[in-house]
């Protein structure tokens, strides 16, 4: 700050005294945080001498009262710059603006890439029809993106103080590919309409969160159609006046407090088997749903699919919809969730998980069953293994490998992927199944395969033969024991999830 301050001085620029109050309300009026600048760092330049220098030939310094003319070299040495910086960029005739201009950039920076971005740069500014703006900056090839994005903060920062916000945005081709970048202020929604407009046969890319409840209301009166055009680089906010969503979202889509509709008379709700969802990790529905089949549809065969993303990784849901009452009631359609959509985490605004609500569920079934066993002096007979011709499988009762998989993986402190891969893993579960005390039939999987499975109600004693599957292949010291302490930790299984199921289904309720 001091060099340039010196070189300003040179150029016959003073500086103008102010308190810091009136830094203060300076700083306030083009909407810059004084909250975070140090006004004792602020300083202001007298506008005077501003205009007087304008295309007059500036000072550097006086030598035996003679004049010299400020040069850009002039300018570097006070910056700083090195020597090589210095002779290449005189080769590309940096005239003084220009050689100010960047030695006041980051030094990460390279210096000709930001010449060149500063000089190649192409600059369009628009008022559009939401009282903002649309600002579109283009750049050569060969610009390293580090100065396009410092020139593009610059811009941003400048319509900041015009106008109070504004957002930054590219423009890239079908295939995601970066054209160009730009700052629009106002209402997004409808600055992204008119660059699509312009720019037809390309995406934008909104560099932050994207509220449509505040873009898309009751009054507007536009084809939204255009939002799927859109990629969402934070957060979305949904509105309930629009049913197109961008084609991706980075942080999470907010389907908040949105209209449930009445399924039962007919009336689909916001999210329904129509809604096709933006590509996202994290979608939170909270007080929208009506019930998990609404991510489900029909096929043209009859077959039921999935509307969820791929590559969703969470769910987040009201409470009610982890209630066990809720689960008990709806047990069908929650299993058929949990089976299609297996690397989907559902939570609820609270932090519950849903498969642990199962798994308690079936925790209380299974001890009231130990404790009508314990009443019984019959010893149960050893059962054989029994292959019978491939059925269909029956959903929440037949569990292949892959079911089996699922299921232990909900305790990471034994199943862990920390603790075996998933090939691992199901190496381990298929050596488990082969013990004759499990019995096992053939069924068919939804993608028309035969395999084996075991019925739910066999699951502890899976877990049992798995576990000892696990301790036989583990090393032995020279004194035959394994090696360290053995920590064997109590499975809430769902291993009688389908007499809960079979209950349920009597229940007059049903």
């Amino acid at each position: 700050m001091n060099d340039l301050l010196d070189i300003l001085k040179q150029m016959g620029i003073t500086l103008t005294d102010a308190d810091d109050e009136t830094k203060k309300a300076l700083l306030k009026s083009v909407g810059l945080p004084t909250d975070v600048l140090d006004p004792k760092n602020v300083f202001l330049l007298n506008a005077n001498d501003l205009e007087a220098s304008a295309g007059k030939k500036v000072v550097a310094g006086v030598s035996k009262g003679k004049e010299q003319n400020l040069t850009p070299e002039v300018v570097m040495k006070h910056m700083k710059f090195s020597a090589k910086e210095i002779k290449s960029l005189m080769h590309l005739k940096v005239n003084v603006d220009e050689a100010t201009f960047l030695g006041m950039a980051p030094k990460s920076i390279n210096r000709i890439g930001l010449l060149l971005a500063l000089r190649g740069m192409k600059y369009s500014r628009v008022q559009n029809s939401s009282q903002g703006v649309e600002i579109i900056t283009q750049y050569p090839d060969c610009v390293p993106q580090n100065a396009k994005d410092y020139l593009n903060s610059l811009i941003r920062k400048q319509e900041v103080g015009k106008s109070g916000n504004a957002t930054e945005i590219d423009l890239l081709d079908n295939n995601e590919k970066w054209i160009m970048s730009g700052v629009v202020s106002g209402n997004i929604a409808i600055a992204c309409q008119g660059i699509l407009k312009d720019y037809p046969d390309t995406l934008v890319r909104v560099k932050s969160d994207l509220d449509l409840r505040k873009c898309i209301d009751k009054k507007s009166e536009l084809d939204d159609t255009f939002v799927n055009r859109i990629i969402v680089g934070g957060d979305l906010y949904v509105s309930k006046y629009s049913k197109t969503l961008p084609r991706k979202v980075q942080g999470t889509v907010y389907f908040v407090n949105l209209d449930k509709g009445d399924p039962e008379n007919g009336k689909p709700g916001y999210i329904n088997k129509d809604t096709v969802f933006p590509v996202t990790e994290t979608i939170d529905c909270s007080y929208s749903l009506s019930g998990f089949d609404a991510f489900f549809t029909t096929d043209e065969e009859g077959k039921l699919v999935g509307t969820l993303p791929d590559g969703l990784k969470t769910l987040v849901v009201e409470p009610a919809f982890l209630k066990k009452d809720y689960i008990c009631k709806n047990l069908s359609v929650v299993l058929k969730f949990v089976e299609h959509y297996q690397e989907v985490m559902v939570v609820d605004t609270k932090g519950n998980i849903l498969l642990n609500e199962l798994i308690e569920i079936c925790d209380e079934i299974d001890a009231k069953k130990t404790q009508v066993q314990e009443e019984k002096t019959v010893k149960p007979v050893e059962r054989t293994t029994t292959l019978i011709e491939a059925e269909e499988k029956r959903l929440g009762t037949d569990l292949t490998v892959m079911d089996l998989l699922m299921y232990v993986r909900s305790v990471p402190d034994k199943y862990g992927k920390d603790k075996f891969s998933d090939n691992e893993l199901r190496r381990l579960i298929k050596e488990a199944m082969k013990y004759t005390i499990l019995t096992k039939k053939k069924v068919m999987d939804k993608e028309g395969n035969t395999v084996d499975s075991i019925n739910f109600s066999q699951f502890d004693t899976f877990i049992e033969k798995l576990d000892e599957v696990i301790e036989a292949r583990k090393p032995k010291t020279e004194d035959g024991k394994t090696d360290g302490d053995v920590i064997v930790l109590s499975l809430l299984t769902s291993g009688n999830l389908v007499s809960q199921k079979m209950n349920e289904m009597s229940h007059p309720a049903h």
